[in-house]
């Protein structure tokens, strides 16, 4: 399973990253610095995202559409 977590460094999310590492989880850590203490892991991909920073706020919005009522099962 592929997860992304975010607060990957503070008190709970390093134990939360730390448990899925060790069950074998793909782990996306997402920290305010793009740093954290945890060991390296082939497993562990570290990203920065800080969400005072301006830039980081913007989402792409894209449009939630239905469709076609003969698409539904």
């Amino acid at each position: 399973m592929k997860f992304l977590l975010i607060g990957a460094t503070d008190m709970i999310g390093s134990r939360i990253t730390a448990e899925a590492l060790s069950r074998g989880h793909e782990v996306t850590a997402a920290t305010r610095s793009g740093r954290t203490a945890l060991p390296p892991d082939p497993a562990l991909t570290v990203a920065a995202l800080d969400a005072t920073v301006p830039a980081a706020r913007r989402v792409r919005r894209q449009p939630v559409t239905t469709p076609p009522s003969s698409a539904m099962p």
